[in-house]
């Protein structure tokens, strides 16, 4: 039987059958502009809301800047972080200035220390690409998103990790590489309707998954984050 992580997002759960595989790791990915950051954190809240503290691992993000964005949403982050339900990884001091490689494995230990002291089961990763980029070969690349979502599933955390797909771009993610381990695949995206755009979800993969190839509209509010709000109806 899977048992399934209700995502917070709200209209994408029924698109899913109730929500992520417990233990499983997920790609969100899309253009930059598309809420990626925003979906990621209405996970992790919503992870919170039910009891379960949440780890968020950066590198390319100020905190203190997702902790302001967040607040405007109505999201206090910091009283969360206080009370050690919500966790941030800065992994900007891993990079090592005198040959800009990242130290994986203080990353890994450390990310590692997180989940098992805290019994943190949401994880995200946000984005992934800067773990993986400075190496440019593409087998290393491939193992370095391979070994991190392994570490994460055998610690048993249903993990969110973003990417973002270049401007008229047709892939899935920046490397080509990142969505090849994920359980699933979640597209935000911007669709042209005469004069102005709208907001486009579509669950693209979904293992173990009855799913609808049908974009969805969504709209980000106040208070609730991303909610879908039905079909894409073309003008």
């Amino acid at each position: 039987m899977r048992f399934r992580v209700p995502t917070g997002i709200h209209g994408l759960d029924e698109l899913i059958d109730g929500g992520f595989e417990k233990g499983k790791a997920y790609l969100v990915t899309g253009e930059t502009g598309t809420g990626k950051t925003i979906f990621s954190l209405q996970y992790l809240l919503h992870g919170i809301s039910l009891g379960e503290p949440g780890v968020y691992a950066t590198i390319d993000q100020n905190p203190e800047h997702i902790i302001e964005d967040a607040a405007s949403l109505g999201w206090d982050l910091e009283e969360l972080i206080d009370t050690e339900e919500f966790i941030f990884l800065d992994a900007t001091p891993q990079m090592k200035a005198e040959d800009d490689m990242f130290n994986y494995n203080s990353f890994f230990s450390e990310l590692n220390s997180y989940i098992k002291v805290l019994g943190g089961r949401r994880v995200v990763i946000d984005p992934i690409v800067p773990f993986a980029a400075k190496d440019q070969n593409y087998f290393h690349m491939r193992e370095t998103i391979r070994k991190v979502i392994r570490l994460l599933e055998e610690n048993d955390c249903t993990t969110l990790i973003t990417t973002e797909i270049p401007p008229g771009s047709k892939s899935l993610s920046m490397l080509g590489v990142e969505e090849l381990f994920v359980h699933g695949i979640i597209v935000l995206g911007l669709q042209k309707q005469t004069n102005t755009y709208t907001r486009t979800l579509l669950v693209r993969k979904m293992r173990g998954t009855k799913i609808d190839l049908t974009y969805q509209n969504y709209a980000i509010r106040s208070d609730e984050g991303i909610v879908i709000t039905g079909p894409l109806i073309h003008e």
